[in-house]
């Protein structure tokens, strides 16, 4: 025999069914057993009335929430991820559940190899690598869509190293240029090592690469040259900046320990730096749109101004012909 629906499951309900979704007694019991729905509160009626409960706060919007984006097949722990950043109850143990499980979704084959057993330390991090590659298992540091916009710039005749920043460029420290292969071994090491993978060199070797071909990094320039600079601070010597062990076991650390608050802000940091990268390619591919012939590509000298409103006022005296990538509107 069915059990009586609470009248505070009866409110989530009705509350859904405002909002045009429909959502059963059994979908609420499934959240729940999922970890996504905290529990009604119970509460008392009185001595001798019994008891009865009530809705958690934030449950109805969760509730709505959960109704338009579950589907079929979906994880659960990628759902409650995604309601936790947007501000929702979903139980904190759930969440942080969630995050050891996205964590453990990182894993290489190559630990799992015969070829590493009875090796530890750095050795086997150099061993698990080599396998990675072997197996042609190569990290992406630069996106296919990125690798375009810099060949229609390039095609579209703008000077990748202007000599305002080619004088700031000391050139590769390294005789040679860095490959996908190369990156994917240092990428490697680093999840496994931790600080102890991480090297100058090798920190400016990927600054290089994600710059365009030929052009001026004077950025990567500094990190490559530090070990001639007695001065230089290398990222060895930043005592606990990266700590030391398999990074994957200093997040699980960082999840278990880190405020919600917190985690809720890595979140959505992570989640924007995204949104800001779609956005500016989606900028770049309009404006070569416009400008598709070789030497019609010009950079507005405003775009470090400090006076936007002068700067604003100067462009738009141009004819719209003679506007340039970065001009106001």
């Amino acid at each position: 025999m069915p059990s009586t629906l609470s009248p505070a499951d009866q409110e989530l309900i009705d509350f859904a069914a405002n909002h045009e979704l429909v959502v059963s007694p059994k979908q609420l019991r499934v959240w729940r057993e999922r970890g996504l729905l905290p529990r009604n509160v119970p509460s008392g009626l009185g001595r001798g009335f019994g008891s009865t409960s009530r809705v958690p706060v934030g449950a109805r919007e969760l509730v709505v929430w959960l109704a338009e984006h579950a589907q079929r097949g979906g994880r659960p722990s990628d759902l409650a991820l995604r309601a936790f950043a947007d501000g929702l109850p979903v139980p904190e143990r759930t969440v942080r559940a969630a995050f050891r499980v996205a964590i453990d979704r990182i894993e290489l084959e190559a630990e799992r190899s015969e070829a590493v057993v009875g090796i530890e330390g750095p050795k086997r991090a150099e061993r698990v690598a080599d396998l990675v590659v072997e197996t042609r298992q190569f990290a992406t540091l630069v996106p296919a869509r990125v690798r375009r916009i810099d060949d229609r710039i390039r095609k579209a005749g703008l000077d990748g190293a202007p000599q305002e920043l080619a004088q700031l460029d000391r050139g590769p420290s390294s005789p040679e240029p860095v490959t996908v292969r190369d990156f994917t071994m240092m990428a490697v090491e680093a999840i496994l090592l931790g600080g102890p993978g991480i090297f100058n060199q090798g920190v400016g070797d990927v600054a290089r690469m994600l710059a365009p071909a030929g052009s001026a990094n004077p950025l990567a320039s500094i990190v490559e040259h530090l070990d001639e600079d007695p001065e230089g601070v290398s990222v060895q010597d930043l005592d606990g900046a990266i700590p030391a062990g398999d990074l994957r076991d200093l997040a699980r650390e960082a999840v278990e320990t880190a405020p919600a608050e917190i985690l809720k802000l890595g979140w959505k940091a992570v989640d924007e730096l995204h949104a800001w990268a779609e956005n500016l390619c989606e900028a770049v591919e309009s404006e070569l749109g416009a400008v598709p012939l070789k030497g019609q590509i010009r950079l507005c000298r405003h775009l470090s101004s400090d006076n936007e409103s002068e700067a604003a006022a100067d462009c738009q005296r141009l004819q719209p012909g003679r506007r340039a990538i970065g001009c106001p509107p």
